[in-house]
């Protein structure tokens, strides 16, 4: 939904992996916007082809399983291969863990030795809900909104939803008590965000620093060669420095649920 937006955000990313950390990425060969494309069909990104045999996808999954299915771990994957790959994986998350910033937003380069988060996280829940959610544009806050804490972003997270469901299409809603429930849920949120609680635990680390997380960091976009190394990781369009502790698991999937 945000083409220009998300091709800006995933060309500054790639650089700055590719200058404050050995995560590979492809190298970019030219970029430019919808305006500066030959025959204006939208914005591009040009990059250097990276050799490689498979993903870490097809490599982990069941040969020949049913590609409409999710996949599942392949129960016969040598376990030297197993460890190899997550090896990987680690260390890519690993290294990633290791950059901070002191805002909540999408990164922007100031010139060749400087970067910093300098407009709104660019996330794939804002792209959903905007595409299939209905969600008016204009709801959103504007591109160069930052957030210094996180409870702020909560709370800005809690006014989308609110909007969502005011916007969203009726089929969508399965009864009154569906939407009933999906009303108050998002209230509920909302004043959990305005009272503090979502961040009382972690309080210390409510105004940062926060960490890179990428929405889209799944292994079909992690590409491998037949040693089971990778060679180069791809799509990081949605990436952006959101408050590193709720990255490890959701509020809905907490043990006691929203008041944990």
């Amino acid at each position: 939904m945000f083409p220009e937006e998300q091709v800006r955000n995933e060309v500054v990313i790639m650089r700055y992996l590719h200058d404050a950390t050995s995560i590979p990425v492809p190298f970019i060969l030219h970029c430019g916007s919808k305006k500066e494309s030959p025959l204006e069909l939208g914005p591009f990104i040009t990059m250097e082809y990276v050799e490689h045999d498979t993903n870490m996808y097809d490599l982990l999954n069941i040969p020949n399983y049913p590609p409409e299915k999710r996949g599942r771990l392949n129960p016969d994957i040598n376990e030297d291969t197993l460890q190899a790959l997550y090896g990987e994986l680690a260390g890519i998350l690993l290294q990633l863990s290791k950059v901070d910033f002191p805002r909540i937003g999408s990164l922007s380069r100031v010139d060749d030795f400087t970067w910093e988060v300098a407009s709104l996280p660019l996330s794939m829940n804002s792209n959903e809900l905007v595409r299939p959610g209905s969600l008016p544009q204009s709801e959103l806050p504007s591109y160069e909104t930052i957030f210094t804490s996180a409870s702020s972003y909560f709370e800005a997270l809690a006014e989308l939803h609110i909007a969502n469901l005011i916007h969203q299409r009726n089929d969508v809603i399965e009864s009154a008590d569906d939407r009933r429930r999906k009303f108050i849920g998002r209230y509920l949120f909302r004043k959990l965000a305005r009272e503090g609680k979502l961040t009382k635990r972690w309080v210390a680390f409510d105004t940062g620093l926060f960490k890179i997380w990428c929405d889209d960091f799944r292994p079909t976009n992690v590409l491998v060669n037949n040693d089971s190394k990778v060679t180069v990781v791809v799509d990081w369009e949605f990436t952006y420095a959101p408050p590193w502790w709720l990255l490890i698991e959701t509020p809905e999937y907490w043990p006691q649920g929203l008041e944990d």
